[in-house]
């Protein structure tokens, strides 16, 4: 009966695990791949070498650009991925990976987007 009980624990355990890892593959993936996005539109949308560039403001894109471009984003990726997966009762040293986790997906996320095709025309 004891081992049955163990058993049981333990394959909760395991479940609770991977979702976690799948929730943080996801969720970092998906942010990756929007902050390549972004930036591909910003660039796109942007002339940056004209005076009105320099004079009239910033784009809605270009703000995006640069919110998502910053430290502190990929470093709450990292914590509210930590957190959602502290909500789904696992400990936290599975929030902890879940958030390295998370940055790593990230980052492979945004390189893979970056070198899809982009169709800008060259000078």
């Amino acid at each position: 009966m004891i081992a049955t009980v163990t058993g049981d624990h333990e394959s909760r355990s395991l479940a609770v695990t991977l979702k976690a890892l799948a929730s943080a593959l996801i969720v970092g993936a998906a942010f990756g791949a929007l902050t390549s996005l972004v930036n591909a539109l910003a660039t796109d949308n942007a002339d940056l070498e004209s005076r009105a560039a320099t004079t009239s403001g910033w784009s809605p894109m270009e703000i995006l650009t640069v919110l998502l471009d910053s430290g502190w984003a990929w470093a709450g990726l990292a914590v509210g991925t930590g957190w959602l997966v502290t909500r789904r009762r696992a400990s936290l040293v599975h929030a902890a990976v879940a958030g390295a986790v998370a940055l790593l997906a990230a980052t492979a996320a945004y390189a893979i987007a970056d070198t899809l095709p982009v169709d800008v025309p060259y000078p």
